[in-house]
This record gives C-alpha cells, sequence and structure tokens, in this order.
C-alpha cells in the first residue's frame, strides 16, 4: 500500500467549533465503540464533532449517523485500520446506504479545493446541515484540515442560521440548493446580506437559476461554484462561470468520464470503497469506474449536462420521463420553495405523475404551475395534480423524502 493510500485524516490544531453563541475548542471525549467503530449519532454538531476528533486522534474507523437509526442496526464487522471512515448516501429513494471510504480518497479534493480558493486557517465555514449527511461531514473535515473554524449552526431555522453567518463572519459555506433557498429566504425576511462569505458550494441537487441569482444579493462577497457528485462518487463536475444554465460544469480536477448509452460512468482518487452492507448494489463497477445510474451527456466544451437518475425514470404513456426534469422546472418558480415530482398507480395509463409542492396555496399558483408544465411537457406528461405543504417530508440530508411523498399518495 503506498503513502497516499495510508494518508489519513488530522484535526488541525487551529481549528474551533463555535456555535451562535458559543465557541470550544473541540477536544477528544469517550465514545462508545463497537466492533473497533465509532458509532456516532448526530445529536448534536458539537458533540458530533468531538466524538469524530475523538475517532481520528486514536486512528479508529467512524460512522456518524442520525439518532433516528439504532446503533443495533449499524454494526458490521469491517477491518478497523484507521484509514476508513463510513459515511452515508442521501436515501431519496429508501434507507440511507452505508457507505465505505478511506480518508484519502476526500484529503485529495480537500488540497485540490484549498488550492484553487486559498483556503486557510482565517477562514471560517458555517454547516447549515446535519453532520450525519456526507455533505456537511465533508465541510467539517476540510475546515479541520486548512485549520479552519466551524460555526456548528445545524439546530438553527434559517433565519436564525443567517444571522449566526453574519455575527460570527463565516466565509464558506457548503450546501444544497435548498438550504442556500431557506438562506436567501430568512435574508429577504431580516432584511440583511452576509458580506463575510466569500466562497459557496452548492450541491446534492439541481441549483436553480433564481435561487442562484437571489444568493448573489444575499452574499455580495461570494463566489458560488454549484457542483455535481454522489456520496459514492464524491465530486464529478464543478461550474464556472461560463457553465451554461442547465449544465453542472466541467469536470472536477483528476475526474475521467465515460458516456455508455448516456449512464455517466466515473474514475478518480476520490471513489468510493463499497457499501457496508454488501447487499446494497446501488452503484455499479466496471474496470475502476463506478456508475450511480446517472444519465446525461456532454456538450461540445464539456460541459456536463444531467437528465437524472435511472432509478427515478418511469413510463407515461409510453414516454420515458425524468421526474427531475419536471422538479428543476417547478424549483425555478419565485413562489415555490421546495417541490418533489412522483409516480402514482393509474388505472388507464399505468401510472401517472402528480407534484408535491412546499408553497403557500392558492388557486392562481396552483394554475400557473399546472399551465407551465403542460406548456413545457405536455398534457399527458405534466402532473395532474399538485398537492400543496407547508413543509416537505425531508431527509437529513435536506433532500425530499420520495419514499414518504410517495407514500403520502397511495390508497390508505
Amino acid at each position: 500500500m503506498d503513502k497516499c493510500q495510508l494518508e489519513s485524516f488530522q484535526w488541525h490544531t487551529d481549528t474551533s467549533v463555535h456555535t451562535a453563541s458559543t465557541a470550544a475548542t473541540v477536544q477528544s471525549s469517550t465514545v462508545r465503540i463497537l466492533n473497533g467503530t465509532h458509532y456516532v449519532a448526530d445529536v448534536d454538531t458539537e458533540s458530533t464533532l468531538r466524538a469524530v476528533k475523538n475517532a481520528i486522534d486514536n486512528q479508529h474507523t467512524f460512522c456518524v449517523h442520525p439518532p433516528t437509526l439504532k446503533t443495533a442496526t449499524l454494526e458490521s464487522t469491517v477491518a478497523d485500520d484507521g484509514i476508513h471512515f463510513q459515511c452515508l448516501s442521501a436515501g431519496s429513494n429508501g434507507k440511507p446506504k452505508r457507505i465505505r471510504r478511506s480518508h484519502a480518497s476526500w484529503i485529495a479534493s480537500f488540497k485540490i479545493n484549498a488550492q484553487a480558493i486559498q483556503l486557510s486557517n482565517k477562514d471560517s465555514y458555517a454547516l447549515v446541515g446535519r453532520t450525519s449527511h456526507s455533505l456537511a461531514l465533508y465541510a467539517a473535515l476540510e475546515a479541520a484540515f486548512v485549520g479552519a473554524d466551524i460555526h456548528a449552526l445545524t439546530d438553527l431555522r434559517p433565519d436564525r442560521q443567517l444571522q449566526a453567518i453574519i455575527h460570527l463572519t463565516s466565509s464558506i459555506l457548503y450546501t444544497t440548493p435548498s438550504q442556500l433557498r431557506q438562506l436567501c429566504m430568512g435574508a429577504d425576511a431580516l432584511k440583511t446580506t452576509a458580506t463575510s462569505v466569500r466562497h459557496i458550494y452548492s450541491g446534492g441537487g439541481k441549483l436553480d437559476l433564481p435561487t442562484k441569482q437571489h444568493a448573489a444579493t444575499v452574499f455580495p462577497n461570494a463566489r458560488l461554484q454549484e457542483f455535481y457528485g454522489a456520496s459514492e462518487t464524491s465530486f464529478i463536475s464543478l461550474s464556472d462561470e461560463h457553465t451554461p444554465i442547465n449544465s453542472v460544469g466541467k469536470l472536477y480536477p483528476g475526474v475521467e468520464l465515460e458516456i455508455d448509452n448516456g449512464e455517466l460512468w466515473v474514475k478518480s482518487p476520490y471513489l468510493f470503497e463499497g457499501y457496508v452492507n454488501t447487499a446494497h448494489t446501488a452503484a455499479n463497477w466496471r474496470d475502476g469506474f463506478v456508475s450511480v445510474g446517472e444519465v446525461g451527456h456532454l456538450d461540445a466544451a464539456g460541459y456536463l449536462f444531467l437528465a437524472g437518475r435511472q432509478s427515478r425514470r418511469v413510463n407515461i404513456a409510453d414516454h420515458l420521463v425524468y421526474p427531475e426534469s419536471i422538479e428543476k422546472l417547478l424549483n425555478a418558480h419565485s413562489d415555490v420553495r421546495a417541490c418533489a415530482v412522483v409516480p402514482v398507480s393509474d388505472a388507464k395509463r399505468g401510472q401517472i405523475l402528480v407534484a408535491m409542492v412546499e408553497a403557500e396555496q392558492s388557486n392562481e399558483l396552483d394554475k400557473a404551475l399546472l399551465g407551465l408544465m403542460r406548456k413545457r411537457f405536455g398534457n399527458l406528461i405534466a402532473p395532474r395534480t399538485i398537492f400543496f405543504v407547508e413543509q416537505l417530508p425531508t431527509l437529513p440530508s435536506g433532500k425530499p423524502n420520495l419514499v414518504q411523498i410517495e407514500n403520502h399518495f397511495r390508497p390508505s
């Protein structure tokens, strides 16, 4: 095993973890260890990071999970070598999958990001998502790697998170599009901006143009870059100032991409090593390349465009439809905070689509959104019904809980 493979996380001595009102250096603490692995329930971010640091200091494997998952269901006999850890997939279509990856697979991109945007111990990272989601965990460990402070804001509502970002002068932000949208709405309510943020990475879903434009006013000094990846692959692509509206950017440094009948196959230093539970088959391997079932294409300039996941593709009136394309259209509407489009059984057509939308319900908005979808996708494919909710059911990652949403529309 070469030196790169043996590289492991180190917690920088300059890194402190702050909440909105307190500051404390994260020290090692005693946590329960099962089968050589620290199983850490993500109850609050500060104690979670303390437990993660303890695992890193003691060169043990660690696994951060939502408190709703029972530790007994997480136990395994995976070898504890101190250079691997476990994170969870978003789990949009079911239970989150436990992913095993090497420390080096994330450290490789820490180094690229540090050089690309000049990260240093003068920076501070605001965590707005739970560390049981790989995006927030990645941000926390990248901060610790470069010696930046960590601002743990997970348990605050979005407007309070925005206030804390301003108060603590956070400079780096990793968010999902939904989280960024909520922060921007919080800023509107407070009539304020966050001038300390200098860089925003947005991933975990397609960033719509209205949210991108809104973020430019709320974070006037920030460069906003959209990235595409998966828990199994980490970074695949990254946007630049010339990225077309519907693209997710060009390939991230070190990434090789093959496209086979529209399916994306990726090879890079950032790939996972496998699922802890070998029964999971969401990702497929082939000659060192991995696919998570995403479909897309590259244009002549090398920009990547996504159609959607094969696992979500449905047949509507003999047309193959990716619900993500309809969600993208709905999310671009200024009155829509979040949405999900799911299939339901239909006696005539086999399946039809319905939409759950997080927005203030009105006849005008209902007609406007239905008209928008029918104009773009036609009467046969466009969702027949919109169900308005105050808050969309979500996963710890912040993504819509598609299983719960589909169950809502199933006959009781």
